[in-house]
């Protein structure tokens, strides 16, 4: 994802002379040759977040196009500057800043929990003014540039690691909608909504359920603020609902969305990241498994689900 959205900028940097990017003391081999290549427009802080999103202000307030370039958790130290300096000010002048955050979720698994970053979507959210984008796939995360050509403050949510593409490059169209239709079958069963990672591991779980006769629309969800609601509400309409994403439960991430567009007693089981930090510094799959996220034991739990529910409506 981080060298798809990089690979973007490093185009546009050769005919739009207001683009200037800034980087956290992170670095990329792609990151290299755009420092090398236009030395005027680069600018690297150091390890200082907080400093990464002043500068950024500071040079959006004279006309530019920023990328902020840095590690996903480490944004966090810089929350007040994003809220006031950003945010805030954004009410007033016009800005265009963009926070590439890479090592989304527990991409950086071996890093353990203090570089996991499982906050940020409710965090990000809760501030006025702030797109949060959650692209699922490489395929994604490039289509996902073009958001940065209109005027406004995005904070990207992209992978550290090479997932399972979702997406056919000459096919997709980022979608105004801020949402996708992966799979859409003509009678569902039930609606399965992702984001991120997640939506890789939802697609399996799509089979996993068809093998056993279920059919699951599944939606994508690449836009986690500022979507359009309206829309998402009528594929939802009287289907059991599930949502999946690398962030806490009930604080405010995909969760809280469905609870606001769900029907009065329309079913919806989150899974997401209980309230605790997992320590034991396994790789993802290990890491997410001890969170309870493993798709073999979400089929089955779904499995009872829709057995239950069907049993109550006859």
């Amino acid at each position: 994802m981080r060298d798809a959205i990089l690979n973007e900028v490093y185009k546009d940097l050769q005919q739009d002379e207001e683009i200037f990017f800034l980087s956290a003391d992170f670095g990329a081999p792609l990151l290299d040759q755009l420092r090398r290549d236009f030395p005027q427009r680069f600018l690297n802080v150091g390890i200082a977040e907080q400093n990464l999103v002043n500068v950024a202000a500071g040079l959006a307030l004279e006309g530019f196009r920023l990328f902020t370039y840095a590690i996903a958790p480490f944004y966090l130290r810089a929350l007040e500057q994003i809220r006031n300096n950003l945010c805030l000010l954004s009410q007033y002048r016009r800005l265009n800043v963009n926070m590439l955050a890479v090592g989304a979720g527990c991409s950086y698994d071996m890093a353990g929990p203090t570089h996991h970053c499982f906050e940020d979507i409710s965090v990000l959210r809760s501030l006025p003014g702030i797109e949060v984008v959650s692209p699922s796939d490489t395929v994604a995360a490039a289509a996902a540039y073009c958001l940065t050509k209109k005027e406004g403050l995005r904070y990207f949510r992209l992978d550290s690691k090479i997932i399972e593409p979702l997406y056919v490059q000459e096919d997709f169209i980022w979608p105004k909608s801020g949402w996708h239709l992966l799979s859409n079958p003509k009678e569902p069963d039930c609606c399965l909504l992702s984001t991120g990672y997640m939506s890789s591991m939802t697609a399996q779980i799509a089979r996993l359920l068809q093998e056993q006769g279920i059919a699951a629309r599944h939606i994508d969800i690449l836009q986690l603020k500022y979507l359009d609601e309206e829309l998402l509400k009528k594929q939802l309409t009287q289907l059991p609902l599930f949502s999946f994403e690398e962030a806490y439960i009930g604080k405010g991430g995909l969760d809280s969305i469905l609870h606001k567009l769900r029907e009065p007693g329309q079913n919806l089981k989150p899974y997401g990241i209980p309230d605790r930090f997992e320590t034991s510094h396994g790789n993802r799959r290990e890491t997410l498994k001890a969170y309870g996220l493993c798709p073999e034991k979400i089929v089955e739990e779904i499995s009872k689900i829709l057995i239950k529910s069907k049993s109550d409506t006859d």
